[in-house]
């Protein structure tokens, strides 16, 4: 009995995290949408709660595994009409719910083809339901873009311009600080395989996610000459891993369901393009104003010599944990070369600063 009150305890077995999984995603989607789930988490914790929990009941969300779909008898419940004005399209040959299978990928495009536009709040896919492969510039995939909406993506239209996707990027960015609000604890130790330790995956996914989203559109949209908005979707896609890093480096286990080589690299790319972002801002005396309230994101402020060694700083550490764990990368040169000269500019900073 001791040991089995130690092992509770440490996992902290009380469905806080589950219950907060489940209710960070009600509360993010409006009524009137169709939420397809793909992982038990997802799927299970928000049907608890719109089973038992009154106030999430009321929400009218047509709610769908996709696990579920393929199998014939599931046909039972869609003549039945259990899903409201849902389309299920025939599920063709091949079919599978690996994410990273073509089946999949095909099961879930036909999918939400046919409900994109059937549902006035919109259609919305948990972060574990495609293949991160396969996922473009401000998250294009197939004939849609995946928006970061909290801990789902929002399936919207395919861009037909990155420029596109910073319409939604208010949203997210609300939904972004919801998540970090009402995600109690997000460092507590977990033990791989448990419920929570896969609710604080999710939570850092969903940071990843939104980095990745900012991080490529802002290499994709730079050409256009609009520096300001760079740096500003820099720094946030900078911050947001920096935060996905720390909690690598902390929890057993890694606690993001990607790969620790992809997060650590994107990291070291984000924050040195931030840094040489700001440094030509401060070459061309940009004003910290122009980079004020870009697309409903904080703002950044250009001339700010201490938030420039902040930055230069970060950008030095997370570089340097990058080529520490990852000393074999085919891009290392680039890394240590860009480390080579921040190292000498902090140097220099600190030695005119004494």
């Amino acid at each position: 009995m001791t040991v089995q009150n130690k092992e509770f305890i440490e996992n902290n077995r009380n469905n806080s995290f589950f219950a907060a999984h489940g209710s960070i995603i009600i509360d993010a989607i409006p009524s009137r949408s169709l939420l397809i789930s793909h992982t038990d988490i997802d799927w299970n914790s928000v049907r608890f709660l719109r089973t038992c929990e009154p106030h999430y009941k009321r929400k009218q969300i047509t709610h769908i595994s996709a696990q579920l779909l393929p199998y014939p008898w599931f046909q039972r419940q869609v003549n039945a009409k259990l899903f409201g004005k849902a389309i299920f399209p025939p599920i063709e040959a091949g079919v599978s719910t690996n994410k990273n299978e073509e089946g999949n990928a095909v099961l879930l495009s036909n999918f939400m083809g046919a409900n994109l536009n059937k549902f006035k709040g919109g259609v919305y896919l948990d972060m574990q339901g495609v293949n991160d492969a396969e996922i473009g510039t401000a998250g294009v995939w197939r004939h849609f873009a995946l928006v970061p909406h909290g801990l789902v993506y929002r399936i919207v239209p395919r861009f037909q311009n990155p420029r596109e996707a910073s319409r939604y990027f208010p949203l997210s960015y609300e939904q972004h600080r919801q998540v970090v609000a009402n995600f109690k604890n997000p460092r507590t130790k977990m033990r791989p395989g448990t419920w929570e330790f896969a609710a604080i995956s999710i939570y850092y996914d969903s940071h990843y996610q939104f980095a990745l989203t900012l991080l490529t559109y802002a290499i994709e949209t730079k050409e256009e000459g609009r520096l300001p908005d760079y740096i500003q979707k820099l720094g946030m896609s900078s911050a947001l891993l920096s935060e996905c890093v720390d909690a690598y480096e902390e929890l057993e286990g890694g606690p993001l369901s990607y790969p620790k080589g992809d997060l650590y690299k994107n990291a070291a790319l984000s924050h040195m393009r931030f840094v040489t972002s700001l440094e030509e801002g401060r070459l061309l005396n940009l004003r910290s104003g122009e980079a004020e309230q870009q697309d409903g994101l904080p703002k950044v402020s250009l001339g700010d010599e201490g938030r420039y060694l902040k930055a230069l700083k970060e950008a030095i550490r997370v570089i340097e944990l990058f080529l520490e764990n990852f000393p074999e990368d085919s891009n290392a040169g680039v890394f240590v070369t860009a480390l080579n000269r921040m190292t000498v500019v902090a140097e220099r900073k600190s030695y005119l600063a004494n």
